[in-house]
């Protein structure tokens, strides 16, 4: 007990930022869960709801890398809770009587969302000390971890109280800004190399700079596509295929994919520390594929539960949080200007593809084919990492 009461106290900074990371995400993904629910509550089409969250992923993804810019020359310390204060907004959305002013509502919380990330990426790094291995993990996975806790939650809560009181919920995620005020401290300039694969018996410590940032942005933009598209219309796809009594169904998928997803995060961080990152993403990216496609044609939402725990295991959200580990010392731009292209440019991207499934809901196309793009980005992510792999190895025979 004593050894854990003294790892909470020197590690409290990054525990309370990997916390409050998760609560930023829970709030943020509050819409994609109730799509269906808000669309009947509003009175508006469905696909309209949709591509509203893709709008909201997209402000936010813009927002990021331009604080990441602004933050290259600066520690502005406020950001971390100002965005984390600000993002609690959509759980007042019960509060708004028509699609515009909810537009609003989602639009200034995608601020706050946006200007939380990147600064917090670089103080969980910073408070990870040479631990980045594990601190930058277990930051992410507050955040994938909770995301996924906001559609079982947020289903529930309206289909038992209603939206209005979904209100109550935006006090943990004040408390957590609130903590944030006295916790963060600046950030570092500089950070150690990255343990990058073994040679021999013994790993070796590969300088960053032989790493390109951008075969790396590539491949992350791809796990944002993947799991981003997926969380925002599997409940949509659930209620279109199965009813609207499957709305539950898909809120307990998505927290299996989340919760254990985020678990493995940490397992495959440590793999791709020891054995390579590239590899690793080859192999399971080829595999994850599959298993997405057969998630879309499950012909059950039980089915679909019971596809969704293989496949958590090597979802690409598992893979992302090692990826972002390995942009903060790559080659090429800024460390602030990386992290907020690693979480502003990847989840903007998925963001786009978000916003295109809406429209296409609303002309028809079947949800199936939807949620099979997230098999295709699992594939493309695989094929850029296995050509990458057989670079480096050349790279290192002809060394």
């Amino acid at each position: 007990m004593s050894a854990i009461v003294r790892i909470v106290k020197t590690r409290f900074a990054l525990i309370l930022l990997s916390i409050a990371h998760g609560s930023v995400d829970f709030y943020v993904n509050l819409l994609q869960a109730l799509a269906p629910a808000m669309a009947v509550h509003l009175d508006v089409p469905l696909g309209g709801i949709v591509a509203l969250v893709g709008i909201g992923q997209f402000a936010t993804n813009v927002v990021q890398p331009l604080a990441g810019l602004i933050m290259g020359r600066r520690n502005l310390s406020w950001i971390v809770w100002a965005g984390a204060a600000l993002s609690v907004l959509p759980a007042f959305m019960g509060w708004v009587s028509g699609f515009w002013p909810l537009a609003a509502l989602i639009l200034i919380g995608a601020v706050g969302t946006g200007i939380f990330h990147p600064e917090g990426l670089l103080a969980a790094h910073d408070a990870s000390g040479e631990e980045a291995h594990f601190g930058v993990p277990l930051f992410m996975a507050g955040g994938f971890f909770l995301s996924a806790v906001a559609a079982p939650v947020g289903i529930q809560w309206v289909e038992r109280l209603g939206f209005k009181s979904m209100a109550v919920l935006a006090i943990p995620g004040l408390l957590i800004a609130c903590s944030l005020l006295g916790a963060h401290r600046k950030r570092k300039r500089e950070h150690p190399s990255i343990v990058v694969r073994p040679r021999s018996r013994r790993v070796a410590r590969i300088e960053a700079g032989r790493l390109s940032f951008w075969p790396i942005f590539a491949m992350a933009a791809c796990f944002s596509i993947a799991t981003g598209l997926f969380f925002a219309i599997l409940t949509s796809h659930y209620e279109l295929k199965f009813g609207s009594e499957a709305r539950a169904w898909a809120g307990w998928v998505i927290l299996a994919m989340g919760g254990v997803g985020s678990l493995s995060s940490f397992f495959w961080g440590y793999v791709c520390r020891k054995k390579g990152y590239f590899a690793a993403v080859f192999l399971t990216m080829l595999a994850a594929a599959p298993l997405f496609f057969l998630l879309a044609n499950a012909g059950s939402p039980a089915m679909g539960l019971a596809i969704a725990f293989p496949l958590s295991l090597i979802a690409p959200g598992a893979l992302y949080p090692t990826s972002v580990n390995l942009s903060r010392n790559s080659a090429g731009l800024t460390q602030s200007l990386r992290a907020g292209l690693m979480v502003g440019g990847t989840w903007g991207a998925a963001a786009v593809v978000t916003v295109a499934v809406g429209v296409l809901i609303d002309r028809g196309v079947d949800t199936t084919y939807l949620v099979a793009v997230s098999a295709c980005a699992c594939l493309l992510a695989g094929l850029i990492a296995g050509g990458y792999e057989l670079a480096l190895r050349k790279q290192r025979t002809g060394a």
